[in-house]
């Protein structure tokens, strides 16, 4: 049946919040299922997008009467490509944020890669932070304590920048 106008209480998968609203539309399209929240009058809601397949349809509760739907312009092929792409990108950027937390290192080594990497490609080898220059040849290890005597590579002229940007940075957060 329609579920347009009506109450929904509902859970997302992996015990998430419990989610209270009114269904505004769902779109097969996207998967999406849209609600209204927060209504103050006539004028102003809240909206929320739920990815459908992150519902725990088990926990779902309808209340209320279905009403007919406001009219809603039909969204194109190359909008929901976009859209589409458009989510990919922020997953594989947040995906990519995990992806520069070190495991089982101090604050100040966290604070350090954070600070190479807004001018160098940085990444973690154990607790070991890799200066990446475009080849094997030229890669950078700063082992712990992080600092220029703990620099190591096959190039000098990286180990003598990454020396420089480190002692440089280290002097900017106090160490």
């Amino acid at each position: 049946g329609d579920w347009c106008g009506r109450e929904v209480e509902l859970k997302m998968k992996g015990g998430g919040e419990v989610i209270r609203g009114e269904v505004f539309t769902y779109d097969k399209g996207t998967d999406t299922l849209v609600l209204k929240e927060n209504c103050v009058g006539q004028q102003i809601a809240s909206y929320r997008m739920l990815k459908g397949s992150r519902i725990d349809a088990s926990s779902v509760k309808l209340s209320g009467v279905a009403k007919a739907p406001e009219p809603v312009p039909s969204v194109s092929e190359a909008t929901i490509a976009r859209m589409r792409e458009r989510e990919a990108n922020s997953v594989a950027k947040e995906l990519a944020k995990g992806k520069n937390i070190g495991e089982n290192v101090t604050r100040e080594a966290q604070l350090i890669f954070n600070a190479l990497s807004k001018t160098m490609t940085c990444r973690w080898a154990a607790q070991d932070i890799l200066v990446d220059f475009g080849t094997p040849q030229e890669g950078v290890r700063i082992q712990p304590p992080y600092d220029g005597g703990k620099v190591q590579g096959q190039n000098e002229e990286c180990i003598t920048r990454v020396k420089k940007v480190l002692e440089g940075e280290r002097s900017k957060l106090g160490m």
